[in-house]
């Protein structure tokens, strides 16, 4: 006899985006951080079957009544999935690439920014978009959704509501300076701008040269510690909308921002270099405009 192959459904798909670019961001997070009961006792099910690793049952643990807390009458399955989510994140450190059948709760999106996820039971549930190895540099972002039960025939219409679960869209802020840069006499545009960020006196802690024409054309990137930093060509309307950006001219993105200020240097030939101090917390996006004036 044939053994016949088990059919997944996905139940929950969707791309996570940049929000100032719109493009796709590969290998970020997708997390499961709040979901119905029957998910829940299904995650205890799958770690009392498969068993804990062995640094989980060693002394010096940071939970070490783990096994007891899952089968605590005294829990309710809410209050036990934080506890299985400290099991998912130490297993997260030790996979580089963890994949929905390794780590139940997450999984990572692809080259295109997609990601799913498959045989979810009905209910609410809230997912979390990050990237940890550049937290400093993007927050998280999340969305709540309902999961019905699926079709009879497991096939859904395109145009149906249970389709809008297949389509779902996460955008994570990158940490992003923009404004633009002009002449104090005659408020015109100032081409080849440099824009750098005086983080360190330590060169490997420093932005390398970026330099900007008009509407953000991009000359060249930097490196910060090995992340990298870009500056854009493009920012979403929708974005310009929602946050009241306006006209500019350069677009500084990805970056860490400094504690309690980030310093902001602008220079340009024929012209008197001009610094600014900005708070900016990660992903946040802000507008820090330059006047420059002529050297005499």
């Amino acid at each position: 006899m044939i053994p016949l192959k088990r059919r997944h459904r996905i139940a929950l798909a969707g791309q996570v985006n940049n929000e100032v670019t719109g493009d796709a961001i590969a290998q970020a997070t997708v997390k499961i951080i709040q979901a119905p009961d029957a998910f829940i006792q299904r995650l205890i099910l799958k770690t009392r079957l498969y068993g804990l690793p062995r640094s989980f049952t060693r002394p010096g643990w940071s939970n070490p009544s783990f096994p007891q807390a899952l089968t605590d009458p005294n829990l309710t399955l809410g209050e036990k999935f934080p506890i299985l989510q400290q099991l998912f994140d130490h297993l997260d450190q030790k996979h580089n690439n963890p994949s929905a059948h390794v780590i139940p709760d997450r999984t990572k999106t692809a080259p295109d920014g997609w990601f799913y996820f498959t045989d979810l039971p009905p209910g609410f549930y809230q997912l979390e978009a990050s990237l940890p190895r550049a937290k400093l540099r993007y927050s998280t972002a999340s969305l709540t959704v309902e999961l019905d039960d699926p079709p009879l025939n497991n096939q859904p219409a395109r145009n149906s509501p249970f389709s809008d679960k297949l389509n779902l869209k996460l955008w994570i802020k990158p940490t992003t300076l923009l404004g633009k840069i002009v002449d104090a006499e005659n408020q015109e545009s100032i081409d080849l701008a440099t824009v750098k960020i005086n983080q360190s006196e330590d060169p490997t802690l420093r932005f390398e040269t970026i330099s900007f024409k008009a509407n953000g054309f991009k000359i060249n990137g930097s490196k910060v510690n090995g992340s990298k930093s870009t500056s854009s060509r493009s920012i979403r309307p929708q974005t310009i909308e929602n946050y009241d950006l306006g006209d500019w001219n350069y677009c500084l993105s990805d970056f860490e921002p400094q504690d309690p200020v980030t310093t902001v240097t602008v220079s340009a030939q024929g012209y008197i270099s001009q610094t600014q101090n900005i708070p900016i917390q990660t992903g946040e996006i802000k507008k820090l405009n330059f006047q420059l004036h002529a050297q005499r």
